[in-house]
Order: C-alpha cells, then sequence, then structure tokens
C-alpha cells in the first residue's frame, strides 16, 4: 500500500512539474481601437501597450508611443510595471500619436531577456492617456498554451473592438523544403494581399489559429507570373491567421496578420 501511495505521489508531482514547465513556442497578436477622452492635448496621446504574468510581473512592452520621456510618467500602470524603467526591449516605438486609432502588436512568447516564457494566464495591458494625468487602462488575460485561443473582449468606453489572438506553433503545418513557393505580402495585412505561389498548387485557403477553414482563395481569378490578389472579408477580424496551399502531394503554410 505503502508503495502505491509513493508512486501515485510521484506520478502527480511529474504531471504537475511538466504542466508548469511546458513552453510552448507561438505568437500573439493583439488589436485594439482607441478614441479620445476629450483630454487636454486631445487626439494627441501616448500610449503603451505590454504583456505581464497573471501575478502582475512585467513580461515585455509591445509598443509604446510617446516622444520624450517628459511625459512617460503619465502613464502610471506602464512606469509601475516596469519599476520605472520603461523598458522597449523589442518593442515598437515611436513618437507621440497625433490620432487614435486601430494598433497591432504581436508577441513572440519571449521575455525581455529573449527566453521563452512557461504556459500559463498572462495578460494584455493597454494604457493611454492625453493629459497630464493618468487615462485609461484596461488588461485581458488569455491562456498560453499548446491551444489556439481567439478572444474578442468587451468594448470599453475608450478601448474598443480588441482582438487577441494566441497561435502555438503546432498550428503551423509542416513546410516541405522544396521549389514550391509561398510567400504574401504585405503582411500584416490592410486592404489586399499578394500571395505568391507555384503553379502547381490546386488548392489554397485560409485557416484560424484552431486550423478551422475561415476563407477560400479562387486561385483561377486574377492569377497571373503565379500571383494572384487575396481581399480578406471584412467578416475576418484582426488577428492571426494562416494561408495554406496544397499540391498533389506538399501541403504548406505561412502565418499572416490582419491589422485592418
Amino acid at each position: 500500500m505503502k508503495l502505491i501511495k509513493r508512486t501515485l505521489i510521484i506520478a502527480i508531482c511529474l504531471t504537475i512539474g511538466i504542466s508548469c514547465f511546458s513552453q510552448t513556442q507561438g505568437t500573439l497578436s493583439v488589436s485594439v481601437t482607441t478614441s479620445t477622452t476629450g483630454g487636454n492635448y486631445a487626439p494627441r496621446h501616448i500610449l503603451a501597450i505590454w504583456i505581464e504574468k497573471e501575478d502582475g510581473t512585467f513580461v515585455k512592452t509591445r509598443l509604446l508611443r510617446s516622444q520624450t520621456q517628459k511625459y512617460r510618467p503619465y502613464l502610471t500602470q506602464f512606469k509601475a510595471a516596469t519599476n520605472s524603467t520603461y523598458n522597449t526591449t523589442d518593442a515598437t516605438t515611436g513618437a507621440t500619436l497625433s490620432s487614435h486609432g486601430t494598433r497591432t502588436v504581436t508577441w513572440d512568447a519571449t521575455d525581455v531577456n529573449g527566453s521563452l516564457v512557461p504556459d500559463g494566464n498572462y495578460k494584455v495591458c493597454v494604457e493611454f492617456t492625453e493629459n497630464n494625468y493618468s487615462g485609461p487602462y484596461q488588461t485581458y488575460t488569455f491562456t498560453k498554451s499548446s491551444q489556439g485561443q481567439t478572444l474578442t473582449p468587451t468594448d470599453a468606453s475608450n478601448v474598443k473592438n480588441v482582438s487577441i489572438t494566441w497561435a502555438p506553433s503546432s498550428s503551423l503545418l509542416s513546410v516541405a523544403n522544396n521549389s514550391n513557393k509561398l510567400a504574401v505580402y504585405p503582411n500584416p495585412i490592410k486592404d489586399y494581399a499578394l500571395i505568391s505561389l507555384d503553379k502547381n498548387v490546386k488548392n489554397a485557403y485560409v485557416t484560424d489559429v484552431k486550423g478551422n477553414i475561415v476563407a477560400r482563395i479562387n486561385l483561377s481569378k486574377n492569377m497571373q507570373w503565379n500571383k494572384i490578389v487575396w481581399n480578406p472579408s471584412k467578416s475576418l477580424k484582426n488577428g492571426v491567421y494562416f494561408v495554406v496551399t496544397e499540391t498533389s502531394t506538399i501541403k504548406k503554410s505561412t502565418q499572416v496578420v490582419i491589422s485592418r
């Protein structure tokens, strides 16, 4: 009986250990649309988007738009999360934004040191201000795991049309090393994309991160020089997708981001 109990305890510990230290590679795509609060500098505003662990531990900045360090302290939540360092390792940075609109960022599941983070619950944090004091701040929890996930949180007053898509690398179809070409430009896609493919391709379609086919690509339409124009339907929300092509023997895919 003692041996059985000991075996069960070891098995449970191993299971917990494997779960805790699982590190799935993948890509997170986040799209948000901000609107004015009528602040003193409206519509000019500074903005930060970053990733935290569920417990609030800072992981990585993905976007910081603030022309000078003088105004960054008014991003009070971002300041606290980074311990006043305003860390921008590998982040997209730029001048103060002159107007509101849709912003799209991606995250490769690594921290500021470039290390892949463990699976689990994480938060996307969004903060902006048009004043010399704190402004709107929203957080959205998602799960990083071997399973794909798409979230469309409820709109807030000044942060709307939020789309969060986690696409684990396991969602990618294996790509064979041969002469077939598959390229999509531009990527991220706003209005249309030019897809380059081999003449032997017989089928082309688009899937979401769970592998569900969400769009078919008509190969007979506007095909010239093995290139075709694809206009994503407006019904496809901002996020991560996969363009897939098939020949008689090979299936290939490439990851794309829709960001309108």
